[in-house]
């Protein structure tokens, strides 16, 4: 309960907690109406886990099924006879995946598809566009194993994952990571995870993490958060999405970050830490959290 009134004092005042649990710090082209926050089973300091084993210890398993068993998948034929579109950048752990990446399956799907990502390291943006692509279900066969890492080139919007214009699409079990390069304070904000126009997403049991400029120098730029409800810049846009058991982590700006009317998100169990690194955090002026949607539940552990 203590916790709890604390953490709706600093909703109240403007700021949010951020890594360590007594440092507070105010993000400064964000306004918070505390009427429309609203604080459950809130810990202010949590453990630090190191898998997702871990993380599903801390948070419990998921609802729905993630994998597939290892006798089945070596007598997987091709993902268009499968029920699923498979993904493995280099065939060595899903020999008779049809995609070696992400993008070329999520071209390739259709409503209520399921895409099934073997572990590797797949370098590129991921972008749901279309609401042919409503219902979608993006999944990493081992829990953090297939890795979406920012590509050394890269293309607008700056988004690692993005969703546009598609409703009802799970995306669970990744790791999602930076760090980005870029020369300057992007006008376009770089955001790990983006709800753009998108609704009723669900984002689950990911690690997303560096999700931040290469350059020290570029620290202070605002941008670089890690799930991003809402389009902040370039064109405003509202979204909605389920933020969940996820950890985040060594993000620069905002971890979860929701903007816009119209905008809602529902955090719950996840972890947000900013930078370990003391002194990347003396230039990091990181967010827990930080909103301005119309409306916005969160029980995130920080």
């Amino acid at each position: 309960m203590k916790n709890k009134l604390l953490f709706a004092l600093a909703l109240t005042l403007g700021f949010v907690a951020v890594g360590h649990g007594a440092d507070w710090r105010k993000e400064p082209d964000i306004a918070v109406d505390p009427a429309n926050v609203v604080a459950s089973n809130l810990l202010l300091i949590a453990p630090q886990p190191t898998a997702a084993e871990t993380l599903d210890t801390l948070f419990g398993p998921g609802t729905d099924v993630v994998g597939i068993d290892a006798a089945a998948l070596a007598a997987m034929p091709p993902s268009s006879s499968s029920g699923a579109l498979f993904v493995d950048d280099d065939h060595l752990d899903c020999p008779s995946a049809t995609f070696t990446t992400i993008q070329a399956a999520v071209d390739a799907s259709g409503p209520n598809d399921t895409i099934k990502v073997c572990p590797g390291t797949y370098r590129e943006q991921v972008r749901i566009v279309g609401h042919v692509h409503d219902g979608l279900k993006l999944e990493s066969l081992q829990p953090w194993q297939a890795v979406i890492q920012w590509p050394t080139v890269e293309s607008f919007p700056l988004a690692l994952v993005s969703f546009n214009q598609a409703d009802h699409v799970t995306v669970r079990d990744f790791t999602i990571t930076g760090p980005f390069t870029f020369q300057g304070c992007s006008p376009d904000r770089h955001e790990g995870v983006l709800v753009d126009g998108a609704f009723d997403e669900r984002i689950l049991h990911n690690h997303i993490t560096l999700i931040r400029n290469s350059m020290s120098a570029l620290f202070g730029c605002q941008e670089g958060d890690a799930v991003a409800i809402g389009r902040r810049t370039l064109g405003t846009t509202s979204g909605s999405a389920q933020v969940a058991q996820n950890l985040i982590d060594e993000y620069q700006k905002n971890g979860i970050q929701a903007v816009n009317s119209g905008t809602f998100v529902h955090a719950d169990h996840n972890i947000v830490t900013g930078s370990s690194n003391p002194l990347s955090r003396a230039i990091i002026a990181s967010n827990g959290s930080s909103s301005s949607a119309r409306r916005r539940r969160s029980s995130t552990t920080t």
